[in-house]
């Protein structure tokens, strides 16, 4: 059964341009259902993103197709629900 996992991933200060890099597989992976959700903190030193997985460990791997040199100790927790509005259906990318 699959679960929902919400991984926190902290960002180096260095790695604004790597954020490009992010996005292009995180736009990939919310298009194809991988993720739920993302959002990215202001400064570009955190991340946030809800993802369903079989297992932890399927998640983790999920997670490290990442350019992991620019990710400290990323924070994979499992989640008991995950709620989201309708309207969230198809998400809406906003670069602000």
């Amino acid at each position: 059964m699959k679960s929902y996992y919400l991984v926190e991933l902290d960002l180096s200060a260095d790695s604004s341009e790597l954020i490009v890099e992010y996005m292009d597989s995180m736009n990939s992976w919310l298009a194809e259902g991988k993720i739920q959700s993302l959002a990215v903190a202001e400064d570009l030193t955190r991340c946030w993103v809800v993802l369903i997985a079989e297992t932890e460990f399927e998640a983790w791997d999920l997670i490290g197709k990442l350019p992991s040199e620019s990710i400290y100790e990323p924070l994979v927790t499992p989640l008991m629900s995950f709620h989201q509005s309708v309207d969230l259906q198809f998400p809406a990318i906003c670069w602000n």
